[in-house]
């Protein structure tokens, strides 16, 4: 983007878009853009300083969010803690549900028993479809990922199979009906006793029994939180990167000598001069203290101190039998 004034001088700087490059997918990735003559930064603070300081709260928000997580990892974070195999949200929920079961068993041990029994049926149901999985009437059925589709599995029970075939296809859609319907039931049995734990967890929260629970509950509050709020701050800047692009046509003669002028040069030597009046500050300093190190004890002091402690090795010289 080229910007020209005219007036009795021209004035005309470049905001240049960054190189691109092409991602995975064959997509080119922006990489944003840069002024050389009036950086982003100086219009964003001219501007937009509201845009900025939302940004900068957000991220102070974030820092804490970070914080409190970090400080949960390393409380039971150790061998035996609750988080101990926690590195991700899906461990987190995982961690939940085992935590959940331990308080549901005792408090409901019918209601838990009917959801252990389904989830066994799974993992049995799992281990049949893996076992039909490798025939070949199933691997026929594969997509072009290598995964076996009920949609391909019911165009191929529609074609002309043998016997043998056809009832491997049916027993596939069987199992995997009643391992849908298992998972189903399994779900529902779950969600109703997490509303009923959850809370009492909240109306509770001082019981023993709840304790692990109540961690794990925390730590993925505070990931969705993190998510939310990195989710935040990056809608944040691309709205403010996009006010700052577009504020450059619009900018006037005076409002860019303004920006160059007081904003870059004289704030860049202003913070050269405090610069350079702090280094001497601190090189005077240091010197006072080290001058002030050296002449700690006056001269008539060391003098005095001399006398007296050549007066006392005089004297235990003599006791030795020493005579000058």
């Amino acid at each position: 983007m080229v910007i020209r004034l005219s007036g009795k001088s021209i004035v005309s700087f470049v905001v240049k878009l960054a190189s691109s490059k092409r991602t995975r997918g064959g997509k080119k990735k922006d990489k944003g853009w840069a002024c050389d003559l009036i950086p982003k930064a100086l219009i964003v603070a001219r501007y937009f300083a509201a845009g900025q300081d939302g940004i900068d709260r957000l991220g102070s928000e974030l820092e804490t969010v970070e914080a409190e997580k970090a400080d949960l990892e390393e409380e039971h974070g150790t061998d035996e803690g609750i988080l101990s195999a926690v590195g991700n949200k899906r461990e987190a929920e995982i961690a939940r549900d085992e935590a959940l079961e331990l308080v549901w068993e005792p408090e409901q041990p019918e209601t838990f028993g009917q959801y252990r029994t389904l989830l066994q049926d799974q993992d049995r149901l799992a281990t049949r479809i893996a076992e039909i999985s490798e025939t070949d009437a199933l691997k026929a059925c594969e997509n072009a990922k290598g995964r076996i589709t009920q949609a391909n599995v019911r165009i191929a029970l529609a074609a002309d199979l043998t016997v043998e075939k056809r009832v491997t296809l049916n027993d596939y859609m069987e199992t995997a009906w009643a391992t849908a319907g298992s998972k189903k039931q399994s779900k529902n049995l779950l969600k109703k006793a997490s509303c009923r734990i959850f809370q009492a967890v909240n109306s509770e929260p001082e019981k023993v029994v709840y304790t692990d629970l109540k961690v794990v509950m925390e730590f993925l509050q505070l990931i969705e939180r993190q998510v939310k709020l990195k989710a935040d701050i990056k809608e944040a800047k691309t709205m403010l990167n996009k006010a700052a692009y577009e504020k450059y046509p619009t900018l006037t003669e005076s409002e860019i000598k303004t920006l160059v002028v007081e904003d870059k040069w004289l704030a860049s030597i202003d913070t050269l001069i405090h610069n350079e009046m702090d280094r001497i500050s601190q090189a005077l300093t240091q010197r006072v203290r080290t001058l002030a190190e050296r002449y700690e004890m006056r001269m008539p002091d060391l003098i005095a101190d001399v006398v007296a402690l050549e007066a006392k090795v005089n004297g235990h010289l003599k006791k030795m039998g020493f005579a000058w």
